[in-house]
């Protein structure tokens, strides 16, 4: 896996450039004069991996790119769009625009700010223009159904309105509709399915907030380029941390490129999830009791995982004998499972047998194993880290409840 992501070029050591003090090394051709060709060319490398992360994932490579104040506003108090990128700055977004396959925005975005998404301010293509609307209130009226470029496609949850659906076709747009999760939301990790099956490989995310929080906040985002204005707004800010199910895990930036031009700083680089976050832990506290415990778990280390668990299966027979308490105590309790050392006593975790999503990786390891589905030989827990050795990757296809069953196929062979 590591050797994958070191062949590819896709990440490698920070970069730091200063435009205004000429520490520019030599000009890669293929860029010309662009003015941020350093971010450019280190974001277009990395989205090199795109192709084969989608085969991998079943999902498009995502890269998040926004511009802030230095206090982190994305726009004024009053929601009202803010210049805060310069000319050479919005030159770089429409370069990112023209490498990506799609570039996608919320509908709070478009009703804001009415943009085209369409590369004008340097050579290339123009991606296709996603939108996520979760209850089809997109207007008609919006640039992005009478521009020049790609008609919109636009998702919405499997609740939406078939009328809204009806009306918005009529005017050219398609419509994809993607699981609900809370209230009227797209889950996004569903809809970068769908945006695989359709042949999308890469994804450039430009806003707003609540977009923006939920790729960083849901782990979908596997690379992030800032545009800094140097401003004090005081308005609304990127990051939506009025959402109680934001967890307490956003990443930071590891793999940095970093750039200062036309009066903007532009960081960019991979997301790393290093903060200690809270799991759910399955405890056997004495015979024929059983109760859970939060605890800490910390960020991927080297070499290591961060699986969020999805199912786990129970025993009938060691963890009924646990669950009993009829092994003899200082048992060893599994000296072939890393998670299982040590000798049984109460209070003790017991389990073997869970699927979940792997979250967050060691920065080192290939990105295509975020939002995979792994078998792990662990006990039964919210959240737990494990090595990438140690990890049985699941086909795309297959049904979680059906893979918890594993280990009977094991044993059976």
């Amino acid at each position: 896996m590591e050797e994958f992501l070191q062949s590819s070029g896709a990440f490698r050591g920070n970069t730091v450039i200063d435009s205004a003090a000429g520490t520019r090394p030599a000009v890669d051709s293929t860029e010309g004069d662009h003015p941020c060709w350093v971010i450019l060319q280190e974001t277009k490398r990395r989205l090199k991996i795109a192709p084969a992360y989608r085969e991998e994932t079943g999902m498009p490579f995502v890269t998040v790119s926004y511009a802030q104040s230095i206090d982190g506003s994305i726009a004024s108090a009053k929601r009202e769009p803010l210049p805060l990128s310069s000319s050479e700055s919005l030159i770089l977004t429409h370069a990112l625009r023209a490498a990506n396959d799609s570039v996608l925005v919320g509908i709070g975005c478009v009703i804001a700010d009415n943009p085209r998404l369409t590369v004008r301010l340097t050579a290339g293509k123009n991606p296709q223009p996603i939108i996520v609307d979760g209850s089809l209130r997109c207007p008609l009226s919006i640039n992005l159904l009478h521009n020049e470029g790609l008609a919109p496609w636009i998702a919405a949850t499997d609740q939406a309105d078939r009328g809204r659906q009806r009306l918005l076709e009529q005017a050219g747009a398609k419509v994809i509709r993607a699981r609900q999760i809370r209230s009227r939301y797209v889950d996004l990790r569903a809809l970068l399915h769908i945006l695989s099956d359709l042949g999308i490989s890469s994804v450039m995310v430009e806003g707003g907030s609540k977009i923006i929080t939920s790729f960083l906040s849901e782990h979908l985002a596997n690379q992030i380029v800032i545009t800094m204005a140097p401003l004090f707004v005081g308005g609304l800010k990127a990051i939506n941390t009025s959402r109680r199910s934001l967890p307490a895990c956003l990443p930071r930036l590891a793999h940095i490129c970093y750039e200062k031009v036309g009066g903007r700083s532009h960081p960019a680089g991979r997301p790393h999830l290093d903060r200690d976050m809270k799991r759910l832990a399955l405890y056997f506290e004495a015979p024929y009791r059983v109760g859970l415990r939060e605890e800490d778990v910390a960020a991927p280390g080297p070499g290591q995982l961060l699986v969020k668990a999805l199912a786990s299966s129970i025993s009938a027979g060691s963890e009924l004998l646990v669950y009993r308490g009829k092994l003899p105590r200082d048992t060893k309790i599994d000296e072939t499972i890393a998670a299982l050392q040590g000798t049984f006593t109460f209070p003790c975790k017991y389990g073997y047998a869970v699927v979940g999503e792997v979250i967050a990786a060691d920065p080192l390891i290939e990105d295509s194993w975020i939002g995979r589905k792994v078998f792990v030989f662990n006990p039964p827990e919210s959240h737990f880290l494990a090595p990438a050795q140690g990890v049985m990757p699941l086909p795309p296809d297959m049904d979680i409840e059906d893979a918890v069953f594993f280990p009977n196929m094991e044993t059976a062979v």
